[in-house]
C-alpha cells in the first residue's frame, strides 16, 4: 500500500482467490467477495525449486518468504543448543556447519543470517563468481543498483572469519550423515595449467543443515481460459 499510495485508481485488497471466471471477467474470493474486471493479469510470483526433489524441502529452507527466514533463524539457534550438548568434536563441528548451495542474491542473504549468528557457513555455486542475477540485473530497488547490494553483501561476508565461498563448484550428491559431495574447478578454466596447483578439487562437507538456493520456478497456476484474450500469466 505504501508503494502505491500516489496511485489514485488503484486498490488493494488482501485476499485468496478461489476461483476465476475468465467468460463472466471476474474473479471470486473466499470470502465470497467478486471482482469484476476488463483486463486481468494473474502474477502469482515465484516459488523455490527443488527440481523435482520436493521431498528435499523439510531438511534445505529456501528464502522466499518471510516463514523461510523465521525458519533458517530458528534452526541457527537449535544448531548451537545440540552442538552445547554434543561430546564428540566432529559431531559438533557439523551441528554449527551450514552449506548454502547457490550464490545469487537468495543464497548470499541466507548465508549472511546464517554466519551472524556465529556459525561456520560453506556457500558453493557453479559460477566464476558470486551473485547471480546481481551480476547482470539493472533494475534499482529503494534507490540502489544491484551492484551496490552484491558490493555490501559480499562486503560483510568476506569480512566474517566463519565464511568461506567456493565459486566454480558444483555439489552433486547429499549422502547420509548430512555429508555432502562437492566439486572445484580450480583450473579448468585457464589456458596455463599451474603444476603445483590441482585441476579439480573434492569436497566432503559434512554439515547438519542446507540452504538451497539454486533457483526458483513460476508458480503453478492453471485455469479454464488462462489463454484467451484479456487475461495475461506474468
Amino acid at each position: 500500500r505504501n508503494i502505491f499510495r500516489k496511485q489514485p485508481n488503484l486498490t488493494t485488497l488482501l485476499g485468496e482467490v478461489v476461483h476465476i471466471d475468465p467468460a463472466a471477467h471476474q474473479v471470486l474470493l473466499r470470502d465470497g467477495m467478486v471482482l469484476g474486471y476488463e483486463h486481468l493479469i494473474v502474477a502469482a510470483g515465484a516459488t523455490h525449486s527443488y527440481f523435482g526433489h520436493d521431498d528435499w524441502a523439510p531438511h534445505a529452507p529456501g528464502l522466499k518468504t518471510l516463514e523461510d527466514a523465521f525458519e533458517i533463524r530458528r534452526r541457527v539457534l537449535l544448531a548451537f543448543e545440540s552442538a552445547e550438548k554434543e561430546p564428540d568434536p566432529d559431531r559438533r563441528a557439523a551441528w554449527l556447519t551450514f552449506v548454502v548451495i547457490g550464490a545469487g542474491p537468495t543464497g548470499l542473504a541466507a548465508a549472511l543470517t546464517a554466519a551472524r549468528s556465529g556459525a561456520r557457513v560453506i556457500v558453493a555455486d557453479e559460477g566464476f563468481e558470486p551473485g547471480g542475477s546481481l551480476l547482470t540485473e539493472t533494475a534499482e530497488s529503494d534507490g540502489r543498483t544491484p551492484g551496490a547490494v552484491l558490493e555490501d553483501l559480499l562486503g560483510e561476508l568476506h569480512a566474517l572469519p566463519n565464511v568461506q565461498i567456493l565459486s566454480r563448484t558444483v555439489v552433486f550428491g547429499w549422502y547420509d550423515g548430512n555429508v555432502f559431495g562437492a566439486v572445484e574447478r580450480v583450473q579448468k578454466h585457464v589456458s596455463a595449467i599451474d603444476p603445483h596447483r590441482p585441476v579439480e578439487r573434492m569436497w566432503r562437507i559434512a554439515a547438519r543443515h542446507a540452504l538451497l538456493a539454486s533457483g526458483a520456478e513460476e508458480r503453478p497456476l492453471v485455469f479454464g481460459g488462462n489463454d484467451i484474450p484479456g487475461v495475461m500469466m506474468a
